[in-house]
């Protein structure tokens, strides 16, 4: 379940970055660490300036959502690096439990 909140971030990918492109590329890849888990999504998009990511409109509402939800569900973080005209990351790291 808590995988499934990456679902938006790839869902954002195709929608507000790569749909432009002539070839647009979306990567998914999944890391173990010695602390946790990482789940990073990648695309060649148009990007956006990630300093408007906390405003109150609508148009980062899912990635907020992500993050918020992470967050509750397991101490977890979400990071968003992105380059207008190159492409957005979005690394979530879910931390190991005690019993993991």
């Amino acid at each position: 379940p808590l995988f499934r909140s990456s679902y938006p971030i790839v869902e954002n990918a195709i929608r507000h970055g790569v749909r432009i492109r002539e070839e647009g590329i979306v990567e998914v890849v999944t890391r173990k660490r010695e602390d946790g888990h990482e789940i990073v999504i990648r695309d060649n998009g148009i990007g956006f300036d990630v300093k408007n990511l906390e405003n109150t409109d609508d148009s980062h509402i899912g990635l907020r959502n992500v993050r918020d939800r992470v967050a509750r569900m397991c101490g977890g973080t979400l990071a968003v690096k992105s380059r207008i005209g190159e492409g957005t990351g979005v690394t979530i790291f879910v931390p190991l439990r005690k019993e993991d």
